[in-house]
Parts: C-alpha cells; structure tokens; sequence
C-alpha cells in the first residue's frame, strides 16, 4: 500500500471490496508498499446449522426395547451467501473485487482450502431414520 490513511474497505460491496487508488502499479515493479502484516480482513462468515431429533419407542420379541429416531439436519439454515476473499492479485483485472462465494472457492480448490460439506455452501437439508437395538 502506497498512500497514507486509514484503508476503507466495504466488503459487502462484491465489486468494491476496497479501494484499489491505495494500491499504485509501482508495487508490480517489485517496490516495497508501506501496509504492515495482517491489515485487512475478508467479509467474514455466516453459518448457522440447525438439527431436531424424535425417539419412537418399539418392542421386540424378547421384551428388549427397540427405537426408530427420525433426524433432520439443516446446513446454513438462512441460506446466507458467505462471499470469499477479494481477488489480491494486482495484475488480475479483477484486484480488489469479490468474484466467490465461499461455497465455490472451497468446491474449486481455492485459496480457503479444499475440504467438501456445508461449509458456505447452500442450504442442505438432510433426513435421517436409525434404528436403535
């Protein structure tokens, strides 16, 4: 970072993350900026998981207690869009823009790791029978 103040970013604004004018081309050339370690930071996360449960009681033979649990699980319950970090690559024509969701950089291998499951992906819902003996 090149110019001096306090670096206002918005990062509900996918196409404004942060302001590129702090940013010069003069870091291409390979001069040191002046921003310190740890500045900046992403537009957070959203996920809220939700499960409920029912027991059914059922007998068998022997007089030993048999159970049928009926489960819903539900993964990002709001279906909240979890946008991923804004591209940092100054010679991207996208610097400074959110072109991601969560969901996709994770299915795409991207810079947030390359785990599966819900995690800023779509709502999921999940039903469940078990039987209990």
């Amino acid at each position: 970072m090149t110019r001096a103040g306090p670096f206002p970013q918005d990062n509900r604004n996918p196409d404004a993350a942060f302001d590129k004018t702090y940013f010069t081309t003069a870091l291409l050339a390979g001069r040191v900026g002046t921003s310190g370690r740890n500045q900046y930071y992403g537009p957070g996360l959203q996920n809220y998981d939700f499960a409920a449960a029912k027991n059914f009681p059922l007998w068998g033979r022997l007089g030993e207690q048999t159970r049928l649990q009926f489960r819903a699980d539900f993964f990002n319950l709001f279906n909240h869009t979890n946008f991923a970090n804004p591209v940092g690559n100054m010679s991207n024509a996208n610097f400074g823009r959110i072109t991601q969701t969560v969901g996709t950089a994770i299915q795409a291998g991207g810079a947030l790791g390359t785990t599966g499951g819900p995690l800023g992906g779509p709502r999921l819902i999940q039903l469940s029978l078990r039987l209990q003996f």
